[in-house]
């Protein structure tokens, strides 16, 4: 693969992140965010260069004038201006810290504008530092909870809890089975049900590799790709590794298991 980005990939990152930061930061609940997810998913309909007219683009399933106009903005400025905003004013991870109990769009906000916090560990460090008292509306309760909670984060930031895990895992396997007609496997940690999910694994059958590589190189559902003999390595736009494997039919189950393991069971 070359290091240029597919338009197709890069609006794709651009509108989830878009998607992630508009629901972080409205103060009411936005079914903007929720429509820009989904768009994304929708962006596969649409060729690589997105080398379509406005009519052609609002023919495609999930694509409403909204979005068509954000596909246009990025054919023309190659960027989205309203998340160009959003990132100047708000913290990087706004998505995750926003789950936190009490968070609102303000004290985000604050959190990067008084302090530069941008993650989830600039978050800590400030709690531990007792950098807080700055911020208005957050009391030494709210602290303790939201300490508590960032403590019972896993090691691996872009893991994902068992439940978000499934959720991708069976999205993306569906998606991938109807763009390519293979049949589209789980495996790995989802499959062995784990609390934490470091990667969501894919076991992709089909008659022949060509149309899923060509596919897994330009999906707007990935931030990007990489192959290595019938191994995609890739990444889901919440940073979780996806690894797809393509295999024909006759060693389907061998590496569904080899792919699941543990490896004891294996050896």
């Amino acid at each position: 693969m070359g290091t240029a980005r597919p338009n197709r990939r890069e609006l794709g990152m651009l509108l989830w992140r878009l998607a992630d930061m508009v629901r972080a930061t409205d103060t009411r609940r936005s079914f903007r965010s929720k429509a820009f997810h989904r768009a994304v998913w929708s962006l596969d309909h649409l060729p690589p260069d997105l080398g379509l007219d406005r009519e052609e683009i609002l023919a495609v399933p999930g694509v409403g004038p909204g979005v068509a106009s954000l596909i246009e903005e990025f054919n023309s400025e190659g960027g989205l201006h309203e998340l160009t905003v959003l990132e100047k004013a708000f913290p990087a991870e706004s998505a995750a810290l926003r789950r936190l109990p009490r968070m609102t769009p303000k004290i985000l906000r604050e959190l990067k504008a008084a302090l530069g916090i941008e993650t989830r560990g600039d978050l800590r460090i400030a709690i531990e530092s007792d950098s807080l008292g700055v911020i208005r509306g957050v009391g030494p309760a709210t602290l303790v909870l939201w300490s508590e909670i960032l403590s019972l984060a896993p090691k691996d930031p872009k893991a994902l809890p068992a439940h978000r895990g499934w959720v991708l895992a069976s999205t993306l396997s569906t998606h991938l089975a109807q763009h390519t007609g293979c049949w589209v496997d789980i495996a790995g940690d989802v499959r062995r049900l784990e609390e934490w999910v470091h990667r969501v694994d894919l076991v992709a059958t089909g008659e022949e590799s060509d149309e899923l590589a060509a596919f897994i190189d330009t999906s707007a559902v990935l931030a990007d790709a990489e192959r290595s003999g019938n191994t995609h390595h890739a990444h889901a736009h919440t940073g979780t590794p996806v690894e797809i494997v393509w295999t024909p039919p006759e060693a389907a189950g061998t590496t569904l298991a080899g792919m699941t393991g543990p490896k004891e069971h294996l050896a």
